[in-house]
């Protein structure tokens, strides 16, 4: 089991990773421009966390841009998310996960809306399979 290194850093973050090269992959996410920084000074990569394949794809060109102004030698790692449902009951048993998670954002609104009509078009993929594999 590696050990584990904690440090706050200067612009107020708490980082934990691991100090032996053993360890999982410590993954930063967000969309600003402090985010992609932090994925160059302490991260091994980018986490997104959802949306349309095409904001994938202009975070990852911003995370690689940090990445390569931080002389990082080693290579990013780029992570998406996704949905899926597995079985007879799939569409039935997303649609209210969906519901469910995204009811912060009240009812009727746009978000849920958009997340619903992809699902339920089964226009959910995998992003690389969207993107052409360009990411």
């Amino acid at each position: 089991m590696p050990r584990v290194r904690y440090a706050h850093t200067p612009d107020g973050i708490d980082v934990a990773y691991a100090i032996t090269g053993d360890g999982p992959p410590l993954l930063v996410g967000g969309m600003s421009d402090q985010t992609f920084a932090r994925v160059a000074r302490y991260a091994n990569g980018y986490l997104h966390g959802g949306g349309p394949p095409q904001a994938f794809v202009k975070a990852a060109e911003k995370a690689r841009a940090a990445w390569l102004d931080a002389g990082r030698p080693d290579r990013l790692q780029l992570w998406g998310m996704g949905y899926y449902a597995l079985g007879a009951e799939a569409v039935q048993q997303g649609s209210a996960y969906l519901r469910n998670y995204y009811a912060f954002a009240g009812p009727g609104s746009p978000l849920v809306a958009r997340v619903r009509r992809r699902w339920e078009a089964g226009k959910v993929r995998l992003y690389r399979e969207v993107v052409g594999g360009r990411v």
